[in-house]
């Protein structure tokens, strides 16, 4: 599905009457997959304005979910300003600073930062919107067949396993970095209550974490209070890499 070039009028609307915002000046900016992303000046500084795919809700978004998710998760989270989660849109602050690369992700010091970040956001308290959704939930929603090895990998992850908010799209282009040494965290629309060692794993997955990167974010993540065995981190690691393949199966499913 093809990104509106313009803002839908309505939307223009909302934001001219409850934001004084000059649409006119609007900047389409380089989004997600599905989801496009706009840059809209306001008296008050600019605002991020997301506009929602249906398609976004077939590989799992889900945006009441979303919402709950940024108001508990500031403020590495950006502060909510409006949303509508019928139709998909909302409007947050607009972060400034940059996204790291996929190199910097992975640098030590980073890894460290990321670790704290991370751990801090699986022990927020988490309110009654934001859903659970567990590793073998996903797995079966996405046509996965549990077979013996996968068993083997749930259970590992399972035992005992902590469960937190878990941001579930933790990558180097949905963190941004200013000045300060703060981390803050964009597109929360997958995000749910879930196990914390997935999230991590997602993490390093992503990045292509060797064994000393890995070592660096888990000693990180445990001695900023987060509670995730080495084990456990292996097993989300290779089931994330059975989620992501099978997502990446849905996508072409869609896009047919």
């Amino acid at each position: 599905m093809k990104s509106p070039e313009t803002l839908p009028p309505f939307l223009v609307e909302v934001l001219r009457e409850h934001l004084g915002a000059n649409v006119a000046s609007a900047q389409k900016m380089r989004g997600g997959r599905y989801n496009s992303l706009w840059k809209v000046a306001t008296p008050s500084g600019p605002v991020a304005v997301r506009l929602g795919a249906a398609s976004a809700l077939e590989l799992g978004a889900d945006r009441h979910a979303e919402v709950a998710a940024i108001r508990a998760a500031f403020p590495v989270a950006p502060t909510l300003l409006m949303a509508d989660t019928e139709s998909g849109w909302l409007v947050t602050e607009w972060i400034p600073g940059r996204h790291w690369s996929r190199v910097e992700a992975a640098e030590p010091v980073n890894l460290a930062r990321m670790a704290v970040a991370l751990a801090g956001i699986h022990a927020t308290p988490v309110s009654t919107g934001i859903r659970r959704l567990d590793m073998r939930a996903t797995l079966i929603r996405l046509g996965g067949r549990l077979g013996d090895e996968v068993e083997a990998f749930l259970a590992i992850l399972e035992a005992e396993a902590a469960h937190g908010l878990c941001h579930n799209d933790p990558h180097h282009q949905n963190i941004l970095v200013g000045d300060g040494a703060r981390i803050r965290m964009v597109d929360w629309e997958y995000a749910a209550v879930g196990e914390c060692a997935a999230d991590l794993a997602e993490y390093a997955n992503a990045h292509e974490l060797d064994a000393a990167g890995v070592g660096v974010l888990l000693d990180a993540y445990l001695e900023a209070g987060g509670q995730v065995s080495s084990n456990q981190l292996g097993a989300a690691r290779w089931l994330c890499r059975l989620r992501n393949s099978l997502w990446d199966s849905e996508i072409k499913r869609i896009n047919k």
